[in-house]
């Protein structure tokens, strides 16, 4: 017959204390070290959470002009660039994007060049049939004129921009629009803020000192004026260098 005691016998472990400095301090550092990862994964990285980047979103943006300056401001003087006086154009938002309907950016005339089409030959100017748009005959073909007038368009820094933009994840279902989250308008350092946007329910106690905006239930993106955009991209209309790129600049968002 089998012992009980060897029938109901069970194993415990053997605690061993080891007084050793040498292989104390290795252990304990050991263990803090652990310890600090486990702080900063779920802490600083919140690894307990499913992340992922966000993409497939999309970008519209918009131009307005300001009611008040079409309503109060008086017409700009002419400016004298040298030998020629250069008027101002007073155009809508349609005729200032150009082309219009750009998803990720946004084409803002600034100036304007006017040249002037001229029928190579003489004798078209009085065919009634000859269009300088539609030439259906061979002598209605046109060329570039060489004289050409330049024209500044007026107000472009005051005008406003909103941009709607939404995010979207690939693997969490989750979208969302800029109008319910946190945003902000960096300089061309990416360092320092332009300006703060801030969902119309947020924590106002929270809210920093400087420019920002407290989002309104009308109005579906972020609004800003061209002269925020060009300060946070470190240009100037009136510098020598966008006199010369003024009609090709692009600015994406």
């Amino acid at each position: 017959m089998k012992d009980l005691d060897d029938l109901f016998s069970y194993n415990t472990p053997k605690i061993v204390r080891v007084r050793d400095r040498r292989l104390g301090i290795p252990y304990y550092l050991a263990m803090l070290c652990i310890f600090a990862y486990i702080c900063y994964t779920v802490i600083a990285e919140q690894r307990y959470l499913k992340t992922e980047e966000p993409g497939g979103g999309s970008i519209r943006t918009t131009l307005e002009v300001p009611k008040d300056i079409d309503n109060n401001r008086p017409d700009n003087p002419p400016v004298q660039m040298g030998s020629k006086t250069i008027q101002w154009l007073y155009w809508n938002p349609n005729q200032i994007v150009y082309p219009a309907g750009q998803d990720g950016c946004l084409f803002i005339t600034t100036r304007v060049t006017e040249r002037s089409l001229v029928y190579k030959d003489s004798t078209a100017i009085d065919d009634t049939e000859c269009n300088p748009h539609l030439p259906i005959k061979r002598k209605c073909r046109t060329a570039t004129s060489s004289s050409s007038n330049v024209y500044y368009v007026a107000d472009v820094e005051d005008m406003t921009i909103m941009v709607e933009h939404t995010i979207r994840g690939n693997m969490l279902p989750i979208t969302e629009v800029n109008k319910k989250l946190y945003g902000e308008l960096l300089d061309h350092t990416d360092k320092n803020v332009v300006w703060r946007f801030y969902p119309k329910n947020y924590e106002y106690d929270v809210i920093t000192s400087g420019n920002y905006t407290i989002r309104s239930d009308d109005i579906p993106g972020d609004v800003f004026s061209v002269g925020t955009l060009l300060h946070a991209a470190g240009f100037s209309l009136d510098g020598t260098y966008c006199h010369i790129k003024k009609e090709t600049k692009k600015i994406y968002l």
